[in-house]
């Protein structure tokens, strides 16, 4: 508050009195404080928004890292039979890679995938002979050997013996292709349907690579929970 002093000529004294402010004066100040308020609040907001982003991609690789086979993850080994009656090792293999093609008979996105598993597999046994395509059905009692012939199936086909091997594969979503390593890691994965040369491509690349270590998930393109 503003202050000054008037003279009393009678007395010869100062006495204080109370000026009234010049027009304006608070106006200003309190402008000034609203506007600093407003920029304190847009830099808060900013980091807020950043942090979330930050958070929300952690949340999503944390997600995947539990939920899906992502690269880096070790599947168990074991011994079973195709449908036709040859003994085969799932999740290592002494000459090479495995590329697992986990389907079900029912599911519409992996009968538009047919095509490109087939491509994928005669390429490989071309130019990449050290991979070996697997299809691994997750409906056991699905008609099997009639979706093989129906869809002209190039690769042979087995089932897990049990539930506790599936949920420790993460095989949670159909079409999901898996490539792993002679000891049963994880190199690259992909959910989601295989539809077009693009992705096609991104997988045969995957395959060619001697480090791939990726994994999409096209959500969109999945059944979940076959």
């Amino acid at each position: 508050m503003l202050q000054g002093y008037a003279f009393c000529i009678s007395k010869g004294i100062g006495i204080p009195v109370v000026r009234a402010p010049q027009p304006g004066f608070f106006r200003r100040g309190e402008r000034a404080l609203l506007y600093a308020a407003v920029v304190a609040s847009a830099v808060l907001l900013l980091a807020l928004v950043r942090r979330y982003d930050a958070l929300r991609d952690q949340h999503k690789v944390l997600t995947e890292r539990i939920q899906w086979p992502h690269p880096g993850y070790s599947v168990p080994t074991f011994e079973t039979a195709t449908i036709d009656g040859d003994s085969v090792t799932v999740g290592r293999a002494d000459h090479g890679r495995q590329f697992l093609i986990f389907f079900t008979t029912e599911c519409p996105y992996c009968r538009a995938s047919v095509d490109a598993w087939n491509r994928i597999t005669a390429a490989a046994q071309r130019e990449i002979p050290d991979v070996a395509s697997l299809g691994i059905a997750l409906d056991p009692d699905g008609p099997l050997d009639a979706y093989r012939r129906e869809h002209h199936l190039v690769f042979p086909i087995v089932k897990f013996p049990d539930e506790k091997l599936r949920r420790l594969y993460r095989a949670r979503s159909v079409p999901l292709v898996v490539l792993l390593d002679s000891t049963g890691r994880v190199l690259y994965s992909r959910l989601g349907a295989l539809e077009n040369e693009v992705a096609i491509d991104s997988v045969l690349y995957a395959l060619n690579a001697s480090d791939p270590v990726r994994t999409d998930l096209s959500a969109d393109v999945a059944a979940r929970d076959p």
